[in-house]
């Protein structure tokens, strides 16, 4: 999730790639993991990066699928930030 210390930390660091974890997992007690907003916000703070959204649709309890992600990035005109598919591989 998107907090103070996560922003102090690409200040401090200046990162090349940033892999996060998305897909707005919900509980109880709010949200687990980064949801589209976030994810946004985090690509807004360290635009040089490259961002990787892992854990998109992993367990039962997602609220944000690849597709709903991938088309909120395109209608913003983001194109840093890849969301791979279950079993993809990258290479640098």
């Amino acid at each position: 999730m998107w907090y103070e210390a996560v922003e102090e930390e690409i200040r401090k660091h200046e990162p090349d790639v940033i892999v996060a974890n998305g897909g707005d997992n919900q509980f109880d007690e709010g949200a687990l993991v980064m949801n589209k907003e976030d994810i946004h916000l985090l690509q807004k703070k360290s635009p040089e990066s490259e961002i990787i959204v892992v854990h998109m649709e992993a367990v039962n309890h997602w609220t944000l699928s690849r597709e709903e992600l991938r088309s909120s990035l395109s209608g913003k005109g983001i194109s840093n930030v890849i969301v791979p598919e279950d079993g993809e591989t990258m290479t640098p």
